[in-house]
């Protein structure tokens, strides 16, 4: 069983023994005062992360790839409506006006960047949920980020040979696991205080590179005024549509990986997938794709939607490469 097939079972029987949180009094740490702190940070880490407010991390990324599959799937179903002897273009008309297909195409892809703009934010105010408002928490909080507390924060002990039950211990050697990645320390050199390893952090936030560079766009052409580039919208900032929408893509890869890196540092989850909507292919089929018809849809949708949970699963395999 891989890692994270390990740390998605142990997560969901947690869940599915409802494991109370224990006194803190209970819990086997020796510093009781920094597991106080260490359980407020943690429950704002996870609300960051997935709690039920829209504007979470998990609920951006959910609807950032939720409409990714839905522009995805309408623009190339609208491949097959040109005309077989229809010159090869960057362009897909579809029988569409060229007006109409500039709006579509430039108002999601300015969508897309406003969203990963938020999820980017450098605004550390306390209803700011961003990867950037994450990091810094984490940095300003690190003196309480030990491997007692991430081992044993609601009550899992410890030391693994202390406990008799067998999926509790299976937990615990996970997130001593879990640890020796993210402390850089080896299994045979671990202490009760290992820190949270800084170098873990840079790496991990070095993955938001693409998404940084589209915030500044979002910031210079879409979010604010500039007279000369705005008129042509951000995405004429690239060749053409299928050069943005691969920056995208390299975006949604990134955006997904970090993810589950902060996911690892909550103890939580994230879950990003997405039933297909057959209501919604019983809307396409309209004149400006005449010739799909619904599996054609559907297919194109799954082809879509394995696409992005290959890029789930691959952040998911690897804590942080080397």
């Amino acid at each position: 069983m891989s890692d994270i097939d390990d740390y998605g079972v142990i997560a969901w029987q947690r869940r599915e023994m409802g494991m109370p949180l224990k006194p803190i009094c209970e819990c086997d740490v020796e510093d009781k005062e920094a597991l106080a702190l260490f359980r407020v940070k943690i429950a704002q880490w996870k609300e960051y992360l997935s709690g039920n407010e829209s504007n979470s991390i998990q609920q951006e990324i959910d609807q950032l790839l939720w409409d990714d599959r839905v522009f995805t799937c309408f623009r190339r179903a609208r491949v097959q409506t040109l005309p077989p002897d229809t010159h090869q273009s960057h362009r897909v008309d579809g029988g569409l006006p060229e007006p109409i297909v500039d709006l579509l195409e430039q108002s999601f892809i300015e969508k897309q960047f406003l969203a990963i703009r938020r999820l980017t934010d450098e605004d550390y105010s306390e209803n700011v949920y961003s990867f950037r408002a994450f990091y810094r928490d984490l940095k300003d909080n690190r003196s309480v980020f030990t491997r007692e507390n991430y081992v044993a924060w609601d009550g899992v002990p410890y030391d693994v040979s202390a406990e008799t039950h067998s999926r509790i211990a299976g937990m615990c050697e996970y997130r001593h696991r879990l640890y020796d990645a993210i402390s850089g320390k080896s299994a045979g050199n671990r202490s009760r205080q290992d820190p949270l390893d800084g170098e873990y952090l840079t790496r991990t936030a070095s993955r938001l590179g693409t998404a940084s560079r589209i915030k500044d766009i979002v910031n210079s052409f879409v979010a604010h005024a500039s007279v000369s580039i705005k008129k042509r919208g951000a995405c004429r900032l690239f060749k053409n549509v299928d050069e943005v929408l691969s920056e995208l893509d390299k975006c949604y890869r990134d955006l997904i990986w970090v993810g589950n890196q902060l996911a690892i540092l909550a103890d939580e989850t994230i879950d990003l997938a997405h039933v297909r909507s057959d209501e919604l292919f019983k809307l396409l089929p309209m004149p400006a794709i005449t010739r799909p018809d619904n599996e054609t849809l559907r297919t194109l949708w799954d082809a879509r939607s394995h696409e992005i949970g290959q890029w789930i699963e691959d952040s998911r395999h690897s804590v942080v490469p080397a």
